[in-house]
């Protein structure tokens, strides 16, 4: 008797670290943010933020002075980035894979 209750008492111990496990391995990894700020003097006029990956244009963004601009990145695309503001321009890769890899977080400004 004491035989055939543990018999379904083990089975079920065994189902359910076996699910717990599996569900364990398939947690969603959450993708970078990615945060450009603008560090211009108040009353100045916006920069003009332009992101591109693979060559397509995928953020237009006019960011005010001390404005947070964020995106979550894809991790394994290459986020090549500029700014421009009256005559002045900046780029960079405003996420790179290779570089990036394990932040959370990443901060231009």
């Amino acid at each position: 008797m004491a035989t055939t209750l543990h018999c379904p008492i083990l089975l079920a111990l065994v189902f359910y670290l076996s699910t717990t496990s599996f569900a364990g391995d398939s947690a969603v990894v959450a993708r970078p943010v990615v945060h450009i700020i603008s560090a211009m003097n108040k009353n100045t006029a916006p920069i003009n933020l332009r992101c591109k990956v693979n060559g397509a244009v995928k953020i237009l963004h006019a960011l005010n002075a001390g404005e947070d601009y964020q995106w979550s990145a894809a991790e394994n695309d290459v986020y090549y980035c500029d700014v421009i503001w009256d005559r002045w321009f900046a780029a960079w890769h405003g996420f790179e894979p290779k570089r990036d890899q394990g932040q959370e977080t990443i901060f231009w400004k």
